[in-house]
């Protein structure tokens, strides 16, 4: 299980045009968010958290 932290290392080293492309693997639109790096990898992170990714399980 990756961390939130790892995630987002791995997500700055890429070009928008692959950020893009994990957005719409996850299924999400990115729109006014797309056109800014850091504005993209925030949601994407935010959509991971929201559907519990990074939660530990027992």
């Amino acid at each position: 299980m990756t961390t939130e932290a790892e995630d987002r290392k791995r997500l700055e080293k890429m070009t928008m045009k692959e950020i893009k492309a994990v957005a719409k693997d996850e299924g999400i639109t990115l729109g006014y968010d797309g056109s800014r790096k850091a504005n993209a990898i925030g949601l994407i992170l935010e959509w991971r958290r929201f559907k519990g990714v990074y939660m530990k399980r027992y």
